[in-house]
């Protein structure tokens, strides 16, 4: 899956030396690839203390073969202490400059040591760097990748999330000797943990654009009691927000933590992620909620709800994004009784509604089945504004239209409209496609019909060469409105005026002249309570 680095592209840095300590308990199903991830590196200066944490399986076995053929594999015991204990034993043998954690089932990139290891030894003030990072599938496709791109003091930003998982970071060893390790009390959440009290020293993180740090999604890995995960979040949430006496030189400015008021919001939004792991283990959330207790937040954020529910719903199931309305049938009821819980304990008016809306936009702009789909609020549609639009009837329960403009099998866009009554017009529908797309639609309607002539001029002329298909949809300058300009430069203004206004007599003064154009115009209509006009004919007058 990840090649190998050949002797030629195989680079060592003079000054910098990397441990990376891999913590393994019954991990013989994975270790090896692990492993091959990491001699594979472009970077050669590292040496791997895998930490064998009281296995039942072959995983030492497995690590010492690899040992016996790369000497810069080490195989150390632990002693059944957990995770964070297991690291605190490599952290007590390593002998490099800086540090990368990497899980037993996890892959890093070839380039991933060396670019981040490029960063450290170029500017001694940076404290960690750390990378974007994607999931793994079971089925080894890559995808959802992510990029944090924020650099220097990230309290703030650890003081309400962990932005990155752990084998993204390469931080300096003497900075980790000096937070004291990792804290064996935390089951989950420890990596956050580490990383939130560094950054509480003042100490600076440079983010770096490649995608290094590959996350294995497994089953097995997404079972972790949820309960477990959102206690010990709030842990590390609560320590954020208050000082923190393990850490002995706290830069001033964070010595007291963030400001308790924003705590609440922050546990609230943190508990979503526990609960979306037990929606998509098609299981109630209800034990999240007692968790939730005396938590109150008027401000929190849908969108944060949303996003957060939606990213760890998937996880338990190994679930691309794609595949997300697979999920739909077994957790649509659960997540909308978790949201109402959440909108009443936070006592936020309007936030079951609008995460809601959030997370079936994102459901039903990946979801590839024939349209119409109905989720419990959205009703989504596709039409094609080249043919007759018609009243659109959706259930009782839907209150947005998620309507997909597809012009000859070609998606335009999304248009997001409002239901009244179970129904959204055919004007509706038109009005808004003419708002949105209509200088694209004007720019393929001309290209298919008055400026064939001209499109074949401009191509002639050396100014673009452009296919067939493209000039039968007015595609030639990317949009709509880019190809009318350009086609305009060569034929005319007033041609497109003539044409636009059906006057292929009038001069092109005429359309600037106010006595000319009220002389043409239609007689004057009376006024009446409601008055329809035609926008596609000259608009009359009104007397009233």
């Amino acid at each position: 899956m990840i090649p190998a680095a050949s002797p030629s592209n195989a680079k060592a840095f003079l000054h910098v030396r990397i441990s990376i300590i891999i913590p393994a308990r019954n991990a013989a199903d994975t270790i090896a690839e692990t492993l091959r991830s990491v001699t594979g590196q472009t970077f050669v200066s590292w040496e791997a203390l895998v930490v064998d944490d009281g296995s039942a399986d072959d995983t030492a076995a497995v690590v010492t073969d690899w040992a016996r053929r790369d000497r810069r594999i080490r195989l150390l015991s632990g002693a059944l202490g957990g995770v964070s204990a297991a690291r605190n034993v490599g952290i007590a043998t390593a002998t490099g400059d800086a540090l990368l954690f990497l899980d037993a089932d996890d892959l890093i990139q070839p380039a991933h040591l060396e670019s981040l290891t490029r960063v450290l030894e170029g500017d001694p003030s940076v404290a960690a760097a750390y990378s974007g990072w994607a999931r793994l599938a079971p089925n080894g496709a890559i995808y959802q990748g992510r990029h944090w791109g924020v650099a220097g003091d990230l309290f703030e930003v650890f003081g309400r999330a962990c932005p990155f998982p752990i084998h993204a970071c390469l931080i300096r060893r003497a900075l980790v000797a000096q937070a004291g390790g990792f804290e064996p009390t935390l089951t989950t959440c420890e990596d956050w943990d580490l990383w939130q009290r560094i950054a509480r020293t003042g100490a600076r993180f440079e983010p770096i654009p490649d995608v290094g740090a590959l996350y294995r999604m497994r089953p097995a890995s997404a079972s972790l009691d949820p309960t477990r995960m959102l206690r010990d979040g709030f842990t590390v949430l609560e320590r954020g927000h208050a000082a923190d006496p393990r850490v002995a030189t706290s830069d001033p400015a964070h010595a007291q933590g963030l400001r308790a008021e924003l705590l609440p919001a922050r546990k609230l939004g943190f508990a979503c992620w526990s609960a979306g792991l037990l929606l998509g283990q098609q299981r109630d959330s209800d034990p999240v909620l007692p968790e939730l207790a005396g938590l109150r937040a008027p401000d929190l954020e849908p969108e944060v709800v949303a996003v957060t529910l939606w990213e760890s719903m998937l996880l338990p199931r190994c679930l691309a994004p794609e595949a997300a309305s697979t999920l739909w049938p077994g957790i649509a009821s659960p997540l909308h009784r978790f949201l109402t819980a959440l909108e009443k304990q936070a006592e936020a008016p309007g936030l079951a509604r609008r995460a809601e809306l959030t997370i079936e936009q994102r459901v039903l702009e990946r979801d590839r089945t024939p349209r119409p789909v109905t989720l419990r609020l959205t009703h989504t549609v596709s039409v094609d504004p080249s043919t007759a639009l018609a009243d659109i009837l959706v259930s009782s329960s839907a209150e947005r239209l998620h309507c997909e403009v597809v012009l000859r099998g070609e998606t335009l866009g999304v248009l997001a409209l409002p239901v009244f009554g179970g129904l959204v017009k055919a004007e509706v529908v038109a009005d808004a496609i003419a708002a949105q797309f209509g200088w694209d639609l004007l720019g393929r309607f001309f290209g298919r019909t008055l400026y064939q002539d001209a499109a074949t001029a401009v191509d002639d002329e050396g100014r673009g060469r452009w296919r067939e298909t493209d000039l039968a949809l007015g595609r030639g300058a990317r949009d709509g409105a880019g190809f009318v300009d350009q086609i305009h430069a060569q034929a005319g203004w007033a041609v497109f005026l003539q044409e636009l206004w059906s006057r292929p007599d009038w001069p092109i003064e005429r359309f600037y002249d106010r006595e000319w154009i009220e002389a043409d115009a239609p007689p004057p209509v009376e006024a009446r309570e409601w008055l329809a006009i035609e926008v596609a004919e000259p608009v009359p007058a009104v007397a009233g």
